[in-house]
């Protein structure tokens, strides 16, 4: 088809007299395609065909206009050669509207008459419309924006871009070839491949449809992707070959062609040739399909042509490509008015006379059945439907909105071409759960069943915790873990989380915090007793109850302690002198980060050693250094009255001089115990107080393993948190049976953390005799006091200051204090209490008359409920940091010295 020669009638499009559409394809009166030689709307005016419309009102508003499909959230990706329409709405009324391409570009396109590299703008075919179709192939870059502009307000405008696919348009046509005799027919089929627009134009030697002296193209529809070439009476005198040209009207440059060679055909009384058909009848439901199989003798020529009598209202068959002698038959959509059957035959290309008849009874289309008629579907997952109908095999299958508590629009997910429905994936956000999903199979006829696809969330529990930190197998009892979940296909993250052992009344610990910051979180709070099985732990989406996960965790007696690692360091100057020094590396710690700024300053006595002492500093005040970040003798808290004597020094000194070997803790480097990241020692969080402790009884395994002498005693001291530390490692990480004697001094102060971190107004006190002084001194911390425990939460990677100040918000009543369940779970008396061994740790407690702090009253509780010690020790003059006067270093000298054996 050249496209010369041709004179459009007249039909308004666009302010044009000449054309009319058909679906997406423009069309002049007589059916022609115009747009294949790439001159649609020729006459139009370069200026671009502009919707008019009156101005819309909206007062002193500013014009917006909006544009579909959506190019911010539905990019349209348009195959080379289709076409799509956009539709503009504005708040302007019916507004007058010019529509542009690339309008930033140097060569912009508006409504024109021909095919640009970027395509072809055509305004319409509705006033707030325009049709742009794809070039065949996609330009470089494939990225087109297309404006629409306000006519009588040029800065008011809307863009949306649209992406040129890479599969043009393609169409094919069968037969290729034949030979045809005259008078007699032959069926046509062809195919347009990438776009849904099966919409063709048929020519005979360039003539749309073909005349009478070529031969004439039918069809039951205009422009029908199936046709009927009739060949002429006679042979044409230019020739006895014709050309059959198919064009996609989508792409007018995609023709597929067909050489037909006309014959004279003949008389078939005595040729010999005769046509046989299996199977000769056959029932076929309104849209069903079936096959048909040809059989030709006395003849080289194996060609037939197939048809129906009744033309395609009762249905039409087609040959296959690979094997012209099968053919389908295709029930029409519903049962002709009058009912009646159909009659399809087959004819001998050689001898017309020669053929056979099938004998169809149509019957109305049988119910589609979709299986299973419901089915529950989790998000990301696939389930495979399957659709049902007497003497139909293929359908299309299709989702929409369910009809009761629908998924919606947006979360429909998708069905293959075989039924296996994919659910919205992880990420989308379900409103409700289950949600449906209609699913509908649709045979060729148009009729349809449904199932619904009930779609519901999952619930995961994560594998770590929000530091990166692995769920623990185990957990000692009393301890905490805080788990979390998410739930998949919602924004609705709520879970409720229960605990259980399988045995009623088996100790299953709970997730008692329903208080900021830990509501549905999964808090878990470890029963103080042991179950005789595994904690199953549970979560469920607070959103759809029915959905759920779990995982495990066994309950021990002792929380567990970590790894270390060693290499020697040069010891930094000032302490006591002729050490050697080491770094640990302090890891697998379950909770909590490692720590490889760990030092240790070993002290040899002179001759053999009668014994180990590990020493370890506690916290200097809530604003500078804490958690051990000093060795034992220069820890600046212990200077004496004098100014210049250090009574941490004087310990190491005089245990040194009673034959023991020292081993001094720093949890920072030795040279630099106020560096920002590690202020803090063993007390910066992550994890709470009671697994960083872990990172001291990791240490004290390292110094039994490495360092103590074979068959010495090993014994500690420590001071405020040096006692806490040392207090954990014996009740909670179960080292009785590792410490010969400890001597706490000045505490420990974590003992019950939920009774220190408290407001002043809801504490206790009670009465403590210094050697015949009385006085009532507190259980509850004051804010200084709270300061020590707030880095245990959490510390900024910058200023390293506390992100989670949980006991000083308790104490002064303001922020989010952490739940008391998390206060008891951390403290050193919040688990089950050691097996005293025997011969069983030696325990002093030793305190200073002048010490009001909370540190007094925690201490003689861990002393007494933990260690069974009865009495303690006093220091009159002595202040919290007891080693800073003469008669503390006296006490805890001697104390070791009579006890450590």
């Amino acid at each position: 088809m050249s496209g010369t020669g041709r004179t459009p009638r007249h039909s308004p499009l666009c302010s044009l007299n000449g054309f009319f559409w058909v679906g997406d394809i423009l069309l002049n009166s007589n059916r022609q395609i115009l747009v294949r030689a790439i001159v649609l709307l020729s006459v139009l005016p370069l200026a671009g065909c502009i919707a008019s419309a009156p101005g819309g009102g909206g007062g002193n508003q500013t014009p917006t206009i909006s544009i579909a499909p959506d190019g911010g959230s539905n990019n349209p990706t348009v195959p080379g050669g289709t076409q799509v329409i956009f539709t503009a709405t504005s708040n302007a009324g019916s507004p007058a509207l010019s529509w542009y391409l690339n309008p930033s570009s140097s060569s912009p396109v508006t409504c024109g008459p021909a095919m640009t590299e970027i395509g072809l703008l055509t305004c319409g075919p509705n006033a707030n419309q325009a049709t742009y179709t794809a070039p065949p192939s996609p330009p470089s870059p494939n990225s087109i924006s297309l404006v629409a502009v306000l006519t009588n307000s040029n800065t008011t405008s809307n863009t949306e871009t649209i992406s040129i696919g890479s599969n043009p348009i393609t169409i094919s046509l069968a037969p290729t070839s034949a030979s045809v005799p005259v008078s007699t027919t032959l069926p046509l089929t062809s195919t347009v491949n990438n776009t849904t627009y099966q919409v063709v134009g048929w020519e005979v030697n360039g003539i749309p449809d073909g005349n009478a002296a070529l031969g004439l193209i039918t069809q039951t529809v205009a422009y029908s992707p199936t046709a009927v070439y009739n060949a002429p009476a006679t042979i044409p005198a230019g020739g006895a070959t014709v050309t059959i040209t198919a064009t996609a009207a989508g792409n007018p440059a995609q023709i597929a062609t067909s050489t037909i060679t006309i014959t004279s055909g003949g008389g078939g009384g005595g040729s010999g040739v005769s046509v046989s058909v299996t199977p000769t009848s056959a029932t076929v439901a309104a849209g069903g399909t079936t096959s048909f199989t040809a059989s030709v003798t006395g003849t080289t020529n194996l060609g037939v042509n197939w048809s129906v009598v009744q033309g395609s209202n009762y249905g039409t068959v087609t040959p296959s490509s690979q094997n012209p002698l099968i053919a389908t038959y295709t029930a029409p959509a519903t049962v002709p008015t009058g009912g009646g059957g159909a009659t399809v035959v087959v004819q001998s290309q050689a001898e017309t006379t020669a053929q056979a008849t099938v004998a169809i009874t149509l019957t109305a289309a049988a119910p589609i059945t979709v299986t299973p008629s419901s089915a529950p579907v989790a998000v990301g997952e696939t389930f495979s439907f399957s659709a049902s109908e007497t003497g139909v095999s293929n359908f299309t299958w299709s989702v929409a909105p369910g009809p009761i508590n629908s998924c919606g629009s947006s979360n429909l997910g998708s069905i293959s071409s075989s039924g296996v429905y994919t659910a919205p994936p992880t990420s989308a956000n379900l409103t409700a759960s289950p949600c449906e999903v209609q699913i509908i199979a649709t045979d060729p006829s148009g009729n349809s069943g449904t199932a619904q696809a009930a779609v519901h969330v999952t619930v995961s529990i994560n594998s770590s915790n929000s530091f990166g930190i692995a769920n623990p197998t185990d957990i000692g009892a009393g301890a905490n873990w805080l788990y979390t979940a998410t739930v998949n296909g919602t924004s609705n993250q709520q879970v409720n989380w229960t605990s259980s052992t399988g045995v009623p009344g088996n100790c299953p610990g709970s997730f008692p915090a329903s208080t900021p910051p830990y509501t549905f979180s999964g808090f878990y709070y470890a029963p103080l007793c042991l179950p005789t099985a595994s904690v199953t732990l549970t979560a469920a989406s607070v959103l759809d109850t029915a959905q759920s996960t779990q995982t495990t965790v066994s309950i021990g007696q002792n929380d567990s302690v970590g790894s270390a690692t060693s290499a020697p360091i040069t010891c930094a100057s000032g302490g006591v002198a002729g050490a050697t020094c080491y770094q640990l590396d302090v890891a697998s710690c379950p909770g909590v980060a490692d720590w490889p700024d760990t030092y240790l300053k070993v002290n040899q006595p002179t001759g053999s050693s009668v014994g180990t002492v590990i020493l370890i500093s506690g916290s200097t005040s809530a604003t500078s250094t804490g958690g051990g970040s000093y060795t034992y003798d220069v820890d600046p808290s212990y200077i004496e009255s004098d100014g210049t004597t250090n009574g941490g020094y004087e310990v190491v000194e005089g245990l040194l001089g009673a034959g023991y070997t020292t081993v001094q803790v720093a949890f920072s480097p030795l040279d630099n115990p106020t560096q920002a990241s590690t202020q803090f020692g063993w007390l910066t969080g992550p994890g709470g107080v009671r697994r960083l402790a872990c990172r001291f009884a990791t240490v004290a395994q390292w110094v039994a393993d490495n360092v103590q002498a074979h068959g010495t005693p090993m014994c500690a001291t420590g001071n405020s948190g040096g006692a806490g530390a040392i207090g954990y490692a014996l009740t909670t990480y179960g080292q009785t049976n590792l410490f010969t004697m400890v001597e706490t001094t000045s505490g420990p102060p974590m003992s019950r953390l939920d009774e220190g971190c408290v407001l002043s107004a809801d504490g206790t006190g009670a009465p403590f005799n210094c050697n015949g002084a009385l006085q009532t001194l507190p259980f509850n911390f004051s804010l200084e006091e709270a300061g020590i425990i707030d880095p245990a939460y959490g510390i900024d990677a910058t200023t390293y200051a506390p992100t989670q100040p949980f006991c000083s918000d308790a104490v002064s009543g303001t922020g989010v204090h952490g739940p008391t369940d998390l206060f008891l779970s951390d403290s050193i008396l919040g688990g089950m209490q050691p097996v005293i061994v025997d011969p069983p740790t030696i325990t002093n407690l030793v305190f200073g008359g002048d010490d009001t702090t909370a540190a007094v009253k925690q201490g003689q509780l861990w002393g007494q409920e933990a260690m069974e010690v009865p009495a303690f020790s006093c220091v009159s003059d002595a202040p919290h940091a007891l080693p800073s006067v003469p008669d503390g270093v006296t006490k805890i000298v001697d104390d070791i010295q009579a006890s450590c054996k």
